[in-house]
């Protein structure tokens, strides 16, 4: 590990620059050598940039979300290159993705909600009934419709292909392999815009963040070495 202070220095000068991005290998390479903790914490971090990079591409955020998202993702880098070189304990996740909680709603909305589903249960069961009485067949629930996605996951430094990933969409509502080539199919339901994703390679994450469902976004994805 660089000497005491030698790695906040570099970082500093790395985001001085602008280059966050560069910022976040430096740390990611830094945290292997420290405790495991850190590497995640780490890894987090440079899946969160790639995760703002593509919601910038999708015009998901605008100018003024990306900017504060930056500012904390450069916070973050800093805070936790500090946080090595003092040994002390890393940040929890949630801290790293500040506003994912969920919000909780008003008591008055939540019941509102509730009655209003109970309104439909019930004209349902009299729908049913109706037709039941002319003879009229029950219409079936349609399945959910969804959208075939192709892809590959490939190594971050060089672009080669990962055999053996697996990919785990939504914590576990949807899984995939990767071929011996690093394709993989996926069929995601049509109305997701965006999705969960945790790619494990050799019994270890190597991805863990929320990605935009567009073939452009999943007919490539990158793990760290």
């Amino acid at each position: 590990m660089p000497p005491t202070n030698q790695a906040t220095e570099e970082v500093k000068s790395l985001l001085s620059q602008g280059r966050n991005e560069a910022a976040a290998d430096y740390l990611l390479e830094l945290s292997k050598d420290a405790k495991k903790q850190y590497h995640h914490s780490a890894l987090l971090l440079k899946n969160r940039i790639e995760n703002l990079q593509h919601q910038a591409i999708e015009g998901v955020l605008s100018q003024a979300e990306q900017n504060l998202e930056w500012a904390r993702i450069t916070k973050s880098i800093l805070e936790l290159t500090e946080q090595i070189e003092k040994n002390e304990l890393p940040a929890p996740p949630e801290l790293l993705f500040p506003g994912t909680a969920r919000r909780k709603w008003p008591a008055l909305i939540r019941a509102a909600l509730i009655f209003i589903s109970l309104l439909a249960a019930a004209g349902w069961l009299v729908f049913q009934k109706n037709a039941d009485a002319h003879g009229q067949a029950v219409v079936a629930e349609r399945p959910a419709k969804t959208i075939a996605y192709q892809g590959r996951v490939v190594r971050a430094s060089d672009k080669s292909p990962v055999a053996g990933a697996l990919l785990d969409f939504n914590h576990g509502e949807l899984k995939a392999e990767t071929d011996a080539t690093g394709n993989y199919e996926a069929a995601l339901p049509k109305h997701y815009q965006d999705i969960y994703l945790e790619i494990y390679y050799q019994g270890e994450l190597k991805v863990n963040r929320r990605v935009i469902v567009s073939q452009e976004v999943l007919q490539e994805l990158k793990i760290p070495d």
